[in-house]
């Protein structure tokens, strides 16, 4: 919010902005919470808009998502309390309108997705863990900008819940869509007595791509670039592209995100490999099996023509430059590790997240199990693996700290940390090019 050059990492920040000044709006997180009671930021804003004499005040809630420490490194918010979002937000309501608010926004990072095409606004098909946080927030609010899942949709709550008459929207992702939202006021009231919304399609460079910004379609504006943003972009651009063109090493074929059947991915396996090829040795820290979460992989790695790997490439596919963090497990303990795929925090047989392993271990699962007994037959370099049995696990700091729902891998003993997950993926090429697709 207020800028700085603060130093969280070994990498050099402010390297081009001397310093980096804050963002020029303001931010909100009313849920999140500080040890002391105190919110992190600002919990409300309020903005007022005059015409014709007339002064209407908006009242806004801002609410980060609930779920944050299973999304993040949780020695990241170690400290804060993310906590429930329709509570906070009915309990600040009050408040709101006690300074004047004739309308209530809540600006929430939680999300759903419809059914309904991106200009509908029938709610159909509303899932998603936005719904239980509407059902119990107070009808006096007017309007609810969600985001999170990144699907687009306009939704008049008030057809699913008549007691509860929110508009509902979100606008995608990365700026291919803009929301206008329109609201009537009665100013006699002060209340709003008619909202409507609809998605406008931003054929800019998210939408289109960079090269020559070329509209996909007439039926709708095409934007260029806008000259300050883009004078922000060139700067960086050139600072970064010699970097990022720099060759790390050769592929013989794409690796890719996209899970088989069993929801293993080559990418997976791949920096699951690298993970393991930079600690095995014993200063290291002697490692002898590799995890890797699926959300921490962002990109697929193609290679060009010549089955050139750029490091560009490599900076895509792992961004968040977290370190490598070796400990030794029991083989219990990786049984549960493995059960946490499956039943843990947003971890379901649904909505499963089947973690990535290093070359040399395999084992069976079988999801028609009760839980905890889903996980069989586990091998480390073609031995069974015993649960008594100590073993040398390496992950990333993420993981390490519990992220994604695997709290077990807090656990363990005799913590050694390394290098950077992408310092590792790089020394991975440039020792075993040309490197081939892993085996699934």
């Amino acid at each position: 919010q207020h800028g700085g050059c603060a130093k969280f990492t070994s990498r050099e920040p402010c390297r081009i902005s001397k310093p980096f000044e804050g963002a020029k709006f303001g931010l909100l997180a009313a849920n999140t919470v500080r040890e002391d009671g105190s919110t992190l930021l600002p919990a409300t804003g309020l903005k007022r808009f005059t015409e014709g004499g007339v002064t209407i005040t908006m009242g806004f809630i801002g609410l980060t998502l609930q779920a944050t420490p299973t999304m993040v490194s949780p020695s990241g918010v170690a400290g804060l309390r993310f906590e429930d979002e329709a509570a906070t937000a009915n309990a600040l309501i009050p408040q709101l309108k006690a300074q004047g608010a004739d309308v209530i926004v809540v600006a929430i990072h939680e999300g759903g997705g419809t059914t309904a095409g991106v200009q509908e606004t029938s709610c159909a098909g509303l899932s998603g863990d936005i719904v239980p946080i509407l059902e119990r927030l107070d009808p006096a609010v007017d309007v609810v900008v969600s985001g999170h899942t990144h699907q687009a949709y306009v939704c008049d709550y008030s057809r699913v819940n008549p007691a509860k008459p929110f508009l509902l929207t979100s606008a995608g992702q990365y700026g291919t869509l803009l929301t206008d939202i329109q609201l009537r006021v009665d100013t006699q009231t002060r209340r709003v007595i008619r909202k409507t919304a609809r998605n406008v399609v931003v054929q800019g460079e998210a939408f289109v791509g960079a090269q020559g910004l070329v509209p996909i379609t007439t039926a709708v504006p095409a934007f260029p670039a806008d000259p300050g943003v883009q004078k922000i972009i060139d700067t960086y651009r050139a600072a970064a592209v010699p970097l990022a063109q720099r060759p790390v090493g050769q592929a013989r074929g794409p690796m890719r995100r996209q899970p088989n059947a069993a929801l293993e991915s080559t990418l997976g396996n791949l920096v699951a490999d690298a993970q393991l090829l930079a600690t095995r040795s014993p200063e290291d820290g002697g490692a002898q099996l590799s995890f890797m979460n699926p959300g921490g992989l962002r990109a697929d790695l193609v290679p060009d023509e010549q089955g050139l790997v750029r490091y560009g490439q490599l900076y895509a596919v792992q961004p968040f430059g977290n370190q490598l963090v070796v400990k030794t497990f029991r083989g219990a303990q990786i049984r549960a590790v493995l059960e946490q795929q499956f039943a843990s925090g947003g971890n379901t047989v649904l909505r499963p997240r089947v973690l990535s392993v290093s070359s040399g271990f395999s084992y069976r699962y079988d999801l028609s199990q009760p839980a905890g007994a889903r996980i069989s037959q586990m091998e480390l370099n073609g031995t069974p693996l015993a649960d008594a049995q100590l073993v040398r696990v390496v992950m990333s700091s993420f993981l390490d700290s519990g992220g994604d729902n695997f709290t077990v891998l807090t656990q363990g003993r005799d913590r050694q940390v390394g290098a950077l997950d992408l310092d590792a993926l790089e020394a991975y090429f440039r020792q075993q090019s040309p490197v081939a697709p892993p085996a699934t």
